[in-house]
């Protein structure tokens, strides 16, 4: 599934500082680090967590990007930057001109990666399990959620001075993705579904509402912009999509 969202202006408020650190087999002009956000929002100044991305560049630096596709992994829990070699390979075709942003939502990977004892060893008995983490973690597992997780990732837009995004998620990512479109819909370029999640599908709708009652309705095609497409590999069926530029 795929949508173009019209721009919007975007806030113009200065960016937090990031921490820079080395790229796992980055190139020259890779940038990847930490940005340190607040655990509670309605606490700015209280206990801070580090949120880790990886931006990987566009082949031709002769010219601005036209875009950067922000890659959102499902789980939830799984680490989006423990996917990079995927993910890489997903963006490929479009990395000519287009950044690669990869970010571990917060509680995973390298962004204050939640460690319950319940869950060490293995996930039986989940439900039991999940209790005893959630007794472990105390009133902080309340903030380890989508929203506070989409909020997190315009924090990092914000802070590399991202404009508009292809948003790309899949799986849990995919509800993610929509939470971030009806908070963000002036941050979107466009946005790709892929593997939705059907408890989502209710929010897919909420999200076009949203879109629409902003002004800002998606659309599959048009003249305006290019589209960013799913498609399979060729020879490959059943392989692993790639997103391409129409």
């Amino acid at each position: 599934m795929s949508a173009q969202v019209p721009a919007q202006a975007p806030n113009a408020s200065a960016a937090p500082a990031i921490v820079r650190t080395a790229c796992p087999g980055g190139g020259a002009h890779d940038t990847c680090g930490f940005l340190r956000v607040p655990l509670d929002r309605r606490l700015p100044d209280g206990r801070k967590i580090r949120i880790y991305f990886e931006l990987r560049s566009r082949a031709d630096r002769s010219r601005p990007p036209a875009s950067t596709v922000l890659s959102i992994e499902g789980g939830p829990g799984f680490s989006t930057t423990a996917d990079r070699s995927a993910r890489i390979q997903l963006w490929r075709p479009l990395s000519a001109r287009r950044d690669l942003l990869l970010v571990d939502l917060r509680g995973t990977g390298r962004s204050d990666p939640l460690d319950c004892t319940a869950f060490r060893r293995h996930i039986l008995g989940y439900i039991d399990r999940a209790a005893r983490c959630a007794a472990e973690l105390g009133t902080a597992r309340d903030f380890y959620d989508t929203s506070q997780s989409v909020q997190d990732l315009a924090a990092v837009l914000g802070a590399l001075r991202i404009g508009r995004v292809d948003l790309y998620g899949d799986s849990y990512g995919s509800y993610a993705a929509q939470a971030f479109a009806l908070r963000y819909p002036h941050k979107l370029r466009s946005l790709v579904l892929d593997g939705l999640l059907g408890s989502s599908r209710e929010l897919t709708r909420k999200a076009g509402a949203g879109l629409r009652a902003r002004g800002s309705a998606p659309r599959t095609s048009g003249p305006a912009m290019p589209r960013i497409a799913l498609t399979p590999p060729p020879g490959r069926a059943g392989g692993r999509s790639r997103l391409t530029s129409r």
